[in-house]
């Protein structure tokens, strides 16, 4: 398969224009960004100095940072520990992907669990930059966006990351919008709501349909709590492209439409700025952002170049090492190459007979569907195969007969000692088929099949998943949980020896059936192995729990893979209480003056109520179906908060109605209202900072329930809301 080629010069422009294009996106919507209503804006107001500090632009330096590490791939363990060691942003997604990092959680947990912004459009954001540095490869960039989204989103969140970022890769080599969109569809599951979404915002419109029609039949295919929401936002920036005339309405017309504005017009500026190039961008856009890189203040780049044109210079330096690797469908020439000849290149396809040579007008999209199912590769095996080699196999289909007089003469005279089964097509078609089937999705179609639970690590050259299942990362006391390790020996040699899961002192680990701790494994194969693990009195349970699956080679060194399960919340609730004439925020109830686990107190039905166990593995409540139950009413909840020493720390409540709580004995929260609530973590209008003695801390929390339905959740962070180590809610 030939490729497109793409001059040097032409490149950096695009990467240029695109990457302006994003921060004019993201400085114009960022005054808008977070309201779920239209607005009208037509430019910079006020008319800025530089660019907006965001957020997702540095994730977005940082990446190029590691990426130049090594230009050949890089994996979300790798940015995890980016995230770890130099991202300090709390609010939203990084409270508890930060969080959930710190005790020991590997991608994609780190992401899925207890994240109520999992699904958010900031990996999304983000996804330029790995289209930047995958020019004419959209599979590559894809797989990419893949490994960084799962770091702190899952499902949604991480297929509208691999949806632009394939676009923006695409736009390096494809032209035309309509298609741009084909090709991230093909990137992603056909079923997901992102995709459904995208199908809703590209629907023919009568021209003279005003945009807030269009808008309405976006937001209509979504119903959505989050205005950060993947589907719904990526629904509004494709509606952008699609009604666009120009760079001015696509970026003016996504960062009008409300939710995340300035993510929003950054992607259909990034999408806009590749097609144009940095020379042919309105200067009207540009020359008010200027050349300075504006970093913000939640991640640690000292070394981040000062200047857009060295960043840009940057990531050409990458994706040109990439284009020059096999795979993908672009190559880089210099600017004094000449120009293919076409009929060459046609008498190169006709002298080999074992290269099919397909229709453009039949594209292959990779195979059916239910020949993936039998045969498709874990992603275990494929994800190692894919950093190994980005692109995609030529494809392959069947030749097409044309009259020897519709054959340019070189051609006819080849034909002539030929079969006519060999005949080759025109000119025009083997011009359309020369490049490169931009939807082609073999490689990425693995990547759909994500377990949110799970985790990966190495032990040796045996590579380890393991699935937490659907209950989580997270254990309770005196309950039991399976956990299923898969092991795949990613070496060449077989694997023989033993393979035994090691857990906390005084956790009971048992291994269901007849499975042995023996395992002979070959080259290439995977292996599932079970284990059941319950934590009983008087065996301690932590914020953090280490799991190590360790690996013994006959006669060889041990070596291991290290994960961690959580220890969840240990709650006590008692209600629901009366709450008549919506009396129930400022009424003192009897168990505040009689507080003893022992208590009895009357209950909303007429009839005595006590405390009694209330385990949660998330940090939100499910208040509403155990206890209020659609009416009206007064719960307390308490909990045991044991910490290892006295430390500074921070309470966050959120709720949609009444609140107060105690710690040890003192009132430190209060708030009554009735806004949604948007938990995150250490930030919201309803914190406390407290100092927690060593030892065990008593928590009481009093939650109101009147007209509406309850929403409620809890945090404990340290006082900048990043994560609080040695304190737990874990035992009873």
């Amino acid at each position: 398969m030939s490729k497109k080629q793409l001059l040097r010069q032409e490149y950096v422009s695009k990467l240029h224009g695109g990457w302006l294009g994003m921060l004019a996106g993201a400085t114009l919507g960022h005054s808008v960004a977070g309201k779920r209503y239209a607005t009208e804006i037509e430019f910079y107001n006020p008319v800025p100095s530089q660019a907006v500090a965001k957020d997702f632009i540095d994730l977005q330096i940082l990446a190029l940072e590691r990426r130049s590490d090594n230009p050949a791939a890089i994996q979300a363990c790798d940015l995890a520990a980016a995230w770890r060691s130099r991202i300090r942003y709390g609010y939203d997604g990084y409270g508890p992907t930060r969080r959930n990092l710190t005790l020991g959680l590997h991608p994609p947990a780190s992401g899925s669990y207890d994240n109520a912004f999992s699904r958010s459009i900031r990996a999304a954001a983000r996804a330029p930059v790995w289209g930047f540095v995958s020019p004419g490869n959209p599979q590559a960039a894809a797989r990419l966006a893949f490994e960084d989204a799962t770091v702190d989103h899952t499902d949604e969140g991480v297929w509208a990351a691999m949806f632009w970022a394939a676009i923006i890769s695409a736009a390096f080599g494809e032209p035309a919008l309509k298609r741009l969109i084909d090709i991230g569809l093909a990137m992603i599951p056909p079923g997901c709501a992102v995709a459904k979404v995208v199908a809703a915002a590209r629907v023919p419109m009568h021209p003279d349909m005003l945009p807030a029609g269009a808008r309405a039949g976006v937001l209509a295919a979504c119903s959505v709590w989050d205005w950060s929401d993947a589907p719904v936002n990526t629904g509004l920036a494709v509606l952008a492209l699609c009604r666009a005339t120009d760079f001015d309405t696509a970026l003016t017309t996504a960062a009008s439409s409300g939710f995340a504005a300035d993510v929003n017009a950054s992607l259909a500026g990034a999408v806009m700025g590749v097609l144009a190039g940095r020379a042919t961008l309105p200067n009207r856009w540009t020359e008010p952002l200027g050349d300075t890189s504006v970093v913000g203040w939640g991640v640690d780049l000292p070394q981040a170049p000062k200047l857009v044109s060295e960043l840009v210079a940057q990531a050409a330096k990458i994706g040109e090492q990439r284009m020059a690797s096999p795979g993908g469908h672009m190559e880089q020439v210099d600017e004094s190459a000449p120009e293919p000849d076409p009929q060459i290149e046609l008498l190169a396809q006709i002298s080999q007979p074992n290269e099919a040579i397909v229709s453009a007008s039949i594209p292959s999209t990779g195979p059916a569907p239910n020949e993936v199912a039998e045969d498709a590769p874990t992603i275990v095996d494929v994800r190692a195969e894919m950093t190994a080699a980005e692109g995609e196999p030529a494809q392959k289909g069947g030749s097409t007969s044309m009259p020897a007089e519709a054959l340019p003469d070189a051609a006819r005279a080849a034909n002539e000692t030929q079969p006519p089964a060999t005949v080759a097509p025109p000119l025009e078609a083997v011009a359309a088929v020369a490049g490169p089937v931009w939807t082609t999705n073999t490689l990425v179609l693995p990547l759909h099949w994500l377990r949110p639970n799970s985790a990966a690590a190495m032990a040796g050259k045996l590579r380890v998943v393991l699935d937490y299942g659907e209950s989580g990362p997270a254990i309770l006391p005196e309950s039991a949980r399976t956990l299923v390790f898969e092991v795949t020996n990613t070496g060449d040699d077989d694997f023989v020896g033993t393979l035994m899961l090691s857990a906390p002192s005084g956790w009971d680990v048992r291994v269901p059936g007849a499975q042995g701790a023996n395992q002979v494994l070959q080259p290439g194969r995977t292996a599932r192995l079970g284990f059941v693990v319950r934590v009983m009195p008087p065996a301690a349970l932590e914020a953090s729990n280490p799991l190590s699956l360790v690996v013994t080679p006959e006669g060889q060194p041990a070596a291991s893979a290290d994960f961690a399960i959580l220890g969840g919340y240990c709650w006590w609730v008692l209600g629901a209480l009366p709450n008549s004439l919506d009396e129930g925020f400022t009424k003192t109830y009897s168990v505040e003056d009689r507080p003893g686990m022992e208590e009895r107190h009357q209950a909303r039905s007429g009839g005595q109520t006590t405390w009694t166990r209330f385990p949660s593995t998330e940090s939100a409540l499910p208040l509403e179906a155990s206890v209020f139950m659609g009416q009206r009413g007064v719960a307390y909840v308490r909990a045991t908060v044991r910490s290892a020493g006295a430390v500074d720390a921070r309470i966050s409540l959120h709720s949609n109605d009444g609140v107060k709580a105690w710690l040890n004995g003192e009132r430190v929260l209060q708030r009554h209202s009735h806004e949604a609530i948007r938990p995150t973590y250490g930030y919201g209008p309803c914190m406390a900072d407290v100092k927690l003695q060593r030892g065990d801390n008593a928590l009481v929390v009093k939650v109101v329930r009147d007209a509406d339905p309850c929403d409620f959740a809890f945090m404990l962070t340290d006082r900048t809301g990043g994560p609080l180590l040695g304190a737990t809610l874990a035992n009873w």
